[in-house]
C-alpha cells in the first residue's frame, strides 16, 4: 500500500516565469498585460501538465517511514501564462494502513512578474494505495509583485502511469479561477493572415508540384509572430485538394489556427 504525503511542487513558465517552492526570484516587474478578458480574473480550464516522474532518495528530514519519493517533471502549455514547465516531489509511506488528507503546499514564481502562494488538499481523507492518480482542491493564498492581492480556487487531478521500475509517466490537470486586483490577463490569440485556398495548375502528366504559399500572425501586444504550417510551403503537393493546418502562439500561450485548401489540377 501507498500513501502521499508532505508533497511540495513547482511550477515553471518557460519565458515568463517558474513555479518553485520557497524561491523568491528577485526580477523587475513589467507592465501587465492589458487586453483580453476582464481585468483581473484567468480561468484555467484544464490546463494539463505532461510529466514524467522516477524513483529518487527522500530529501533530508521527510516523515517517510520506507524512505520512498518519487520526483515529478512535466511541461505543458496555460492559455494567459505561456508555456510552462512543473516540478514536484511526493513523499511517499507504504506503511500506513488507514486513510488521510493529502496536502501539498507551494509557490508559483512568474519571472519578471511576482509569486503566487499555493496550499492543496484532497476532499476528504483518501487511501491513494495502488492509485494512478489524486484530486486535490487547490487555493491561492496571495502573492507579491504583479500578482499582489492574488485570489483563486479550483481543482488538480493528478495521475500516474507506470513504464518500468520506479518510473513512468502522468498528467495534472488544473482547473480554477486566478483573480489578481488591477491585473489583466492576455488571452487573446494573435491574428492569422494569408490562409487562404490556393488552386495550382499542371500540365497533363505531372502528379505532384512544390506549392508555396505565404501565411504570417500578427498579435497586438508582440508583433509579427512565427507560424507552423503542415504541409510546410515548398512542399510536393499531389494531384487532387490537400487541407493545410497553420498555427501561431504567443507567449502568454494563446493559440491561433488557420486552415485552408491546396486544389492542384491539370491544366
Amino acid at each position: 500500500m501507498i500513501r502521499l504525503r508532505n508533497m511540495r511542487t513547482s511550477i515553471a513558465v518557460t519565458g515568463l516565469g517558474v513555479l518553485a517552492v520557497g524561491v523568491v526570484v528577485a526580477t523587475s516587474l513589467p507592465a501587465a498585460a492589458s487586453r483580453g478578458i476582464a481585468t483581473g480574473a484567468l480561468q484555467l480550464h484544464l490546463a494539463t501538465m505532461h510529466s514524467t516522474w522516477h524513483e529518487i532518495p527522500c530529501p533530508a528530514g521527510a516523515a517517510s517511514a520506507s524512505g520512498l519519493c518519487y520526483a515529478i517533471q512535466g511541461h505543458g502549455l496555460v492559455r494567459g501564462l505561456g508555456r510552462t514547465t512543473e516540478s514536484y516531489t511526493y513523499v511517499l509511506q507504504d506503511t500506513a494502513a488507514q486513510q488521510t488528507t493529502i496536502h501539498f503546499a507551494g509557490a508559483i514564481t512568474v519571472a519578471g512578474k511576482g509569486e503566487l502562494d499555493v496550499s492543496a488538499d484532497t476532499a476528504s481523507p483518501v487511501c491513494p494505495c495502488n492509485s494512478d492518480g489524486a484530486s486535490f482542491n487547490f487555493t491561492i493564498t496571495g502573492g507579491t509583485g504583479a500578482y499582489d492581492g492574488a485570489e483563486g480556487s479550483g481543482t488538480v487531478f493528478d495521475a500516474l502511469r507506470a513504464t518500468g521500475a520506479n518510473q513512468g509517466w502522468g498528467i495534472d490537470t488544473w482547473s480554477g479561477t486566478l483573480t489578481v486586483p488591477g491585473y489583466a490577463f492576455d488571452t487573446t490569440p494573435p491574428v492569422i493572415s494569408g490562409a487562404v485556398p490556393k488552386v495550382v495548375k499542371v500540365p497533363k502528366g505531372v502528379k505532384r508540384v512544390r506549392v508555396t504559399y505565404t501565411v504570417s500572425a500578427q498579435d497586438p501586444g508582440e508583433g509579427a509572430l512565427p507560424v507552423t504550417c503542415a504541409p510546410r510551403s515548398a512542399s510536393l503537393f499531389k494531384l487532387g485538394r490537400t487541407m493545410v493546418s497553420c498555427a501561431a502562439t504567443d507567449a502568454n500561450g494563446n493559440t491561433a489556427r488557420a486552415s485552408f485548401s491546396v486544389l492542384v489540377k491539370h491544366a
